[in-house]
């Protein structure tokens, strides 16, 4: 029921959340467990990956109900699996299975559905054992990168990023304990 003016406040309102979600410090990891459709799928897309149980289901199908997407699903799909791909999902409005998802590459990893949650948990233990301020920079590096289509800018941008690492406690003790054989401690950085 709402009017055009009223559908664009919308669009905007899941538009600023999904990129407060793209823009956040730190790494977030989409766990989709059934379906994933519309702005459940934009909003997915939004994380930094997914991870999916083999019941996940994807898709944007905004155009079967004569709508198109609205949270920038458009532009994040075809980022996740090129723009023939994206318009094929888009135009079609067609559902894919987690096999198909993670074929494409939209899903990252695909598991039973039990093992969801752990698999989740367990990959962001693996990113908290890394240096904090290096993921946040590296994070930070590749949103910039991806807004620049200009090859050169993109590697700038990189080296830029790569060298604020080396203004951090968390790469001098990274390298330090790579020298010395060691597990890095982050604590307190």
């Amino acid at each position: 029921k709402m009017n055009a003016t009223q559908a664009r406040g919308f669009a905007e309102l899941g538009q600023k959340l999904s990129l407060k979600m793209e823009r956040f410090h730190c790494p977030i990891i989409a766990a989709v467990n059934g379906f994933a459709l519309g702005g459940g799928c934009e909003m997915a897309i939004a994380c930094d990956f997914i991870i999916a149980s083999e019941k996940a289901v994807f898709g944007q199908p905004e155009v079967t109900l004569g709508l198109i997407t609205g949270f920038g699903g458009a532009v994040r799909l075809a980022e996740y699996v090129g723009w023939p791909l994206a318009r094929d999902l888009i135009f079609t409005g067609r559902k894919i299975n987690a096999a198909e998802a993670l074929s494409i590459g939209l899903a990252t990893k695909v598991v039973a559905p039990e093992l969801l949650m752990e698999t989740c948990v367990g990959r962001a233990r693996e990113i908290l054992a890394n240096s904090p301020n290096a993921v946040k920079l590296a994070k930070h590096a590749m949103l910039e990168m991806r807004s620049e289509a200009d090859l050169a800018k993109r590697l700038e941008i990189e080296a830029k990023y790569f060298a604020k690492t080396f203004e951090s406690f968390g790469q001098k003790e990274g390298t330090a304990a790579f020298l010395e054989r060691r597990k890095p401690s982050y604590k307190g950085e």
